[in-house]
């Protein structure tokens, strides 16, 4: 039988406070409990040594070795540690003596079957600034060779037509282990009593290699413990200040949460599916997630290069007419040249709405009107390209208009310096001009994106703060939860598009051919 994909399936009590002032070493467990899950902890460091089943006293481990060491900014430190002991929670700050006495504060909670890791507060220093943050071999969650069913299944990402990037293992006393920590998407494990899956908002400055692409979200690390082998898996880094942000600029603390379960579906066995489904408990879910399966119906009025075919109005007869066949059918409508004087024109001027197709008093009307025939009205953008004509256009915010060059159908466009346009200011502003002017859009459609870690989260954060949904055209950079709410594009293809042109912060598109002959500097050829 063909096992179901991985990736498709994720889709206080109160009491008395003890201060603890103890140091990292030494290693003292005590239990904090939900009505369903007790979990043993490091009241010395934030460390799980295990959790039990209240129902069923059945066990999952976390760490038996004494952690004692945070890495910042690549650097391992140990800190002086003191805690508070509450029934349901350990609080613990973390102060770094050997690196400017930076302070962190950190949390690890239980709730129903959820433990979560949080970091509260980072109190730093521009002369010793904490811009990332890890906790080596942390095991948030581990099963034992010695436990009945213990396995592994874990995925990184995949966007070819073919192949998988989910693996399946089981873990046993001959298991190979891991020099190192192995990165990846997700990860569940599970013994055949109960499963476990793990989640955080960890992801990278720069990502390359095996942490690019969303791969560096979990650590696995297998490890020879004498008598068994052991399998932990823990939040991968965390991101705090991104290479040239300012001190201020920051990106959101520190989290990691992880979820335990039973038999989730009921089919009398415990395996990955249960971790899987338990999953979607401690997921971020994506805005707008609860209408993608209400709108079956998906289509794309094209303009393109002054023409008009499908003016605003026009469009909103067509929804009404698609209404009207389908009894009121959920669509999704996606303006493809709804900007300028059609498709691919004056990017990435966001609020520059074509005249021809009706201008934004029109594109109002259609947006407001859409409702009442239960359609949500989006626009394709992109932030990949900026062209001449465009009035946000600057050649301070490409990154070398003399050698990288986009695309060039209708005017030789240049590629702009994502982390630049973020940083700034000029992206969001843009966006925010565009969410005036056009105040109850529903979605953006994003072109051509090839950021990844920061970058994409910066953008991603930007869009929903405006309160819009975004879906895009390659899958690879965006595929988080509570990020991206659809994907569209041939993946595969793409990927062999991308092979070989790499660019700062992102691959992009490969040179094109120089068709064109007018090779004058932008400022001398705006119209």
């Amino acid at each position: 039988m063909r096992r179901p994909a991985l990736l498709a399936v994720l889709s206080l009590c109160s009491a008395g406070l003890t201060a603890i002032p103890l140091t990292a070493s030494a290693g003292t467990l005590t239990t904090i409990s939900s009505s369903a899950l007790q979990v043993s902890v490091d009241s010395a460091f934030p460390r799980v040594a295990s959790y039990t089943d209240v129902a069923g006293g059945s066990v999952l481990y976390g760490d038996e070795d004494t952690l004692s060491q945070v890495v910042l900014n690549g650097t391992t430190y140990t800190p002086t540690v003191t805690s508070t002991v509450a029934s349901d929670h350990v609080d613990y700050t973390m102060t770094f003596g050997s690196y400017g006495d930076v302070a962190i504060d950190a949390t690890l909670s239980v709730a129903g079957m959820v433990l979560g890791f949080e970091v509260t507060r980072i109190a730093d220093t521009t002369a010793n600034p904490a811009n990332s943050l890890s906790i080596p071999g942390h095991n948030l969650v581990s099963i034992r060779s010695s436990q009945s069913g213990a396995a592994l299944a874990w995925a990184k990402m995949n966007t070819a037509t073919t192949g998988t990037g989910d693996t399946f293992s089981t873990l046993t006393s001959t298991t190979q282990t891991d020099a190192s920590p192995v990165s990846s998407m997700y990860a569940i494990v599970n013994t055949s009593q109960l499963a476990a899956s793990v989640t955080s908002n960890s992801y990278y400055d720069s990502p390359s290699g095996a942490t690019a692409t969303e791969n560096g979200r979990v650590k696995k690390q297998t490890v020879d413990k004498g008598t068994y082998r052991r399998l932990g898996i823990w939040s991968g880094d965390w991101l705090r200040r991104a290479s040239g942000a300012s001190f201020s600029d920051t990106e959101p603390l520190p989290w990691a949460k992880v979820v335990v379960t039973g038999d989730r579906n009921a089919d009398s066995t415990v395996d990955w599916q249960d971790g899987a489904i338990a999953y979607r408990d401690i997921m971020t879910s994506p805005q707008g997630w609860e209408k993608v399966a209400t709108r079956p119906v998906m289509r794309i009025p094209f303009n393109f290069a002054s023409q008009a075919t499908h003016p605003f109005l026009q469009t909103l007869d067509e929804t009404k007419k698609i209404a009207l066949n389908t009894d009121g059918l959920g669509q999704f409508v996606l303006l493809k040249g709804y900007g300028s004087e059609g498709h691919d024109s004056a990017h990435p001027d966001y609020a520059l709405v074509g005249q021809r197709q009706g201008g934004t008093a029109e594109l109002n009307t259609l947006v407001d009107a859409a409702g009442n025939y239960n359609a949500d009205i989006g626009v394709h953008i992109q932030d990949t390209e900026e062209y001449p004509v465009a009035k946000s256009f600057s050649e301070s915010l490409a990154n070398n208009v003399q050698t990288d060059l986009g695309w060039d159908w209708l005017d030789q466009s240049y590629h702009i310096n994502y982390r630049k346009d973020g940083q700034q200011g000029t992206r969001l502003a843009r966006l925010q001009a565009f969410k005036d002017a056009v105040p109850n859009l529903n979605f953006l459609y994003i072109d051509t994106w090839y950021g990844d870690g920061y970058t994409t989260q910066k953008f991603a954060r930007e869009m929903n703060g405006a309160g819009l949904r975004h879906r895009h055209r390659v899958p690879g950079q965006v595929r988080r939860p509570g990020r991206v709410d659809a994907l569209g594009e041939r993946p595969q293809l793409r990927r062999q598009q991308l092979q070989g042109h790499q660019q700062p912060d992102r691959p992009v598109h490969p040179q094109p051919p120089a068709r064109r002959l007018d090779r004058r500097p932008p400022a001398a050829r705006r119209r």
